[in-house]
Parts: structure tokens; C-alpha cells; sequence
């Protein structure tokens, strides 16, 4: 038997039963390095997009200057915030995005999340706090031309004051 065919099996193995990856492979992915932001103290806010008000009373923010599809036009990300202080509102906030090149649109719907750029993408960072005491479950969705997907998430702990994955 060759030395290639157990190599072969090792692969094959790899991807039937998927181990879990260490800590230092695991930053090495979005959803690590995303995690090691929310364990700093800024979290991801260095990379949240500004938020502009309408005017109006629906949507009551928008961000300016997206282009999410690449059509070198921009898209529109409409919000509508409730205005509640409170952890646990009693609506939820709203994002809405339209692409300029094809008029879809996607709805985003949370207690509170807001919108980021990292290298050349969009994100939504949305966050729940489960009780008043926490801990509080926060999703890492992708904003694309396909729409939104969910791509990590996390359960963040108000005492230990860290995230990890749920």
C-alpha cells in the first residue's frame, strides 16, 4: 500500500468529522477576529457607519454613501430607531436596505444593532439582552447583494464582561 492512500483517508476524515479548530485558527476566521473586538473595550464601534437623521418620522435615519452591490451608485439604508433607553424596548428597531441596482430589499429587525464596515464589507451588529442581568446574544449578520446572512454569534456576559460563541 502506498503512503498516499492514509494521507487520502486523513483528508477524506477531516472533512467527515470536522474537529473543532484552536484558538489561534479560529482568530484567523471573521467570526474570531469579530470576536476578539468584542472582548476589547470599543468592541466593533470603531467600524460602525454614521448615522444620519431623515427628518422624517419613518424611516428617522439613514446611513449616506453605501454601495453594497458595486454598481458605483449608492444603496439606501433606511433605519427606524424606537428612541427607547431601555435594555429591553419594547419595539424593535428596524434596518431596511435597498439596492440600487435591482430595487430589492431586505429587512432587518432587532433591539438594537448597528451597521459596520470592515475592510470592504457590511455588517449588521445586532444585540438582545436576554434579562436585565444579561447575558446579552449577539448576531454578526453580512450585508451583500444576495441579502442578509447570519454569519456568527455570541453570547456576551454582563459580569465577566466577555464574549464567546453560543
Amino acid at each position: 500500500m502506498s503512503r498516499k492512500f492514509p494521507l487520502f483517508l486523513l483528508v477524506v476524515a477531516s472533512f467527515v468529522f470536522p474537529s473543532t479548530m484552536s484558538a489561534k485558527e479560529n482568530s484567523n476566521t471573521l467570526c474570531g477576529i469579530f470576536l476578539e473586538h468584542l472582548n476589547q473595550r470599543s468592541k466593533l464601534t470603531a467600524y460602525a457607519l454614521e448615522e444620519r437623521e431623515t427628518g422624517k418620522e419613518d424611516p428617522n435615519l439613514d446611513i449616506p454613501n453605501v454601495d453594497i452591490d458595486q454598481d458605483k451608485k449608492n444603496d439606501e439604508l433606511l433605519l427606524f430607531r424606537t428612541g427607547s433607553a431601555s435594555r429591553i424596548p419594547a419595539d424593535n428597531s428596524t434596518l431596511t436596505v435597498i439596492l440600487s441596482s435591482t430595487g430589492e430589499k431586505f429587512l432587518y429587525e432587532s433591539s438594537a444593532f448597528y451597521v459596520i464596515r470592515y475592510q470592504t464589507n457590511y455588517y449588521i451588529v445586532g444585540g438582545s439582552w436576554q434579562s436585565d442581568k444579561g447575558p446579552i446574544h449577539t448576531d454578526i449578520h453580512s450585508i451583500g447583494r444576495k441579502g442578509l446572512k447570519l454569519l456568527c454569534t455570541y453570547s456576551c456576559g454582563s459580569k465577566e464582561a466577555s464574549c464567546k460563541y453560543r
